[in-house]
């Protein structure tokens, strides 16, 4: 048998955690791979976690990471996801945000994804 080399892959930029249950995380890094590994061990361990990359932002870029973060936050809370985030955007936060429709539609596809998967 051959031999190959595993590395984790680098993908910087916002997630969404889901699993058997109909509970979420949505987070931010600059290594979303190992963030799953921590994620499936760690203190926001969810049942068959899963993850879906919302959106890839670069690693140097950390405010633009937690503005999206915010932004899919605040896109769940409107659809009625409950997040298990502890730091949620507050009122006046929202009302700062505009039109989150393009994040909500980036949600229902992760969404699909999440299920057609735990179906396959």
């Amino acid at each position: 048998m051959p031999i190959c080399e595993i590395t984790i892959p680098r993908f910087a930029g916002v997630y969404l955690i889901g699993g058997d249950q109909p509970i979420y995380y949505v987070g931010e890094s600059t290594s979303v791979a190992r963030r799953l590994i921590s994620h499936t061990s760690g203190r926001v361990a969810i049942p068959g976690t899963r993850m879906i990359l919302l959106r890839e932002v670069g690693p140097r870029s950390a405010i633009q990471r937690r503005k999206h973060e915010r932004r899919f936050m605040a896109a769940a809370l409107e659809i009625g996801l409950k997040l298990l985030n502890t730091a949620l955007p507050g009122v006046k936060e929202l009302k700062q945000m505009g039109s989150l429709e393009e994040e909500k539609q980036t949600i229902h596809e992760a969404l699909e994804m999440l299920v057609h998967r735990s179906r396959g």
